[in-house]
């Protein structure tokens, strides 16, 4: 009976000790830090696919949790099902808020996902390019903030063109220099293209020719202008402001607005000027060609924005080998 008494006891001493340390690792998790899994290659070389990243939940102000009833350690699925319930949501609220600087590399919910709840959102990563009241405008793959030049990271993935002579050179020494490339096709019978960074190109132009540079950067054929929109900015609604600024304003009003006949409608009723309530950001990633962020899905509200991408914290490539170079390395 007494070493019954001792197993009993020693079992509910581990128990407790058990669920404490769950307890503290959900709180940290929830309120602290987040890891967060990079699976795609939209801010190589910075991040590349296979880092696990440690995200600081309080640098921007602490986020409190909107929706209470999920199950522990999961976020919005598990075992093929919805993790979550909507029965309990809270408002959103953040605590000891701040700005993000610019170029801070952030963690945020896709703002667009509106069917969901905030914290639920599926996440992405970008570089905050751009800060409430920035005027930015865009020429192919350069932009101004400010009126002032924004110079892009030589980190950049870009896109450019060679001669299709240069195939066999351009691969020997993408091998001698450890150069990471991806072919993405032909443009025409005498020009290949492929995807590179910024810095990697002017490596291997500097080694293929001292006469003309081989690679040349594909610039794309866009151009537009905009001011990030600020906590208590008002704009007119015009077709063009509409344009650039629907998208925020639904997502900010949630279900009570939409666009009928090129006019924003909020609770049935067409509105001529709007006031935005949150502040934004204009977030990119630093793969120009095919990003998931404010050049597809505009700005990011304030509300969205989870943390700041502090540091590598482990590392692997595609075939499962560790990146020992990588780990404990601080994101820039």
């Amino acid at each position: 009976m007494l070493w019954q008494r001792k197993k009993r006891n020693i079992f509910i001493l581990l128990t407790k000790a058990i669920v404490i340390a769950l307890a503290v690792v959900l709180l940290i998790r929830c309120f602290l830090i987040q890891s967060y899994s990079v699976t795609t290659s939209q801010m190589e070389g910075a991040i590349m696919k296979g880092d696990e990243v440690f995200v600081n939940k309080t640098a921007f102000g602490i986020r409190m949790p909107i929706t209470l009833l999920s199950i522990p350690f999961t976020f919005d699925s598990f075992l093929g099902r919805k993790s979550y319930s909507q029965a309990i949501e809270l408002p959103y609220a953040r605590i000891f808020e701040r700005l993000p600087d610019r170029n801070e590399v952030v963690l945020y919910n896709n703002p667009f996902e509106i069917e969901k709840p905030l914290d639920k959102r599926s996440l992405l990563m970008g570089r905050c390019i751009g800060l409430p009241g920035d005027s930015i405008n865009v020429y192919g793959n350069e932009c101004t903030i400010n009126n002032v030049t924004y110079p892009s990271s030589p980190d950049a993935i870009l896109l450019y063109k060679y001669p299709s002579g240069y195939v066999e050179a351009i691969n020997s020494l993408s091998q001698k220099f450890n150069i990471r490339i991806t072919n993405a096709g032909k443009l025409n019978e005498s020009f290949l293209l492929l995807l590179i960074s910024k810095y990697d190109a002017y490596i291997l132009n500097r080694n293929l020719s001292d006469s003309f540079d081989v690679l040349n950067e594909v610039s794309q054929d866009i151009y537009y202008s905009f001011v990030v929109p600020y906590k208590g900015m008002t704009v007119e609604l015009t077709k063009e402001n509409l344009v650039k600024y629907s998208q925020a304003i639904i997502a900010e009003m949630e279900n009570r607005a939409g666009i009928v006949n090129s006019r924003l409608m909020i609770d049935y009723k067409e509105q001529r000027s709007y006031t935005f309530t949150d502040n934004y950001y204009w977030i990119l990633c630093d793969n120009v060609v095919n990003p998931v962020d404010s050049r597809k899905i505009g700005f990011i509200p304030q509300k969205s924005v989870i943390g700041k991408a502090s540091f590598v914290w482990f590392s692997k490539n595609d075939k499962g080998d560790i990146r020992k170079n990588r780990c404990l390395m601080s994101v820039k």
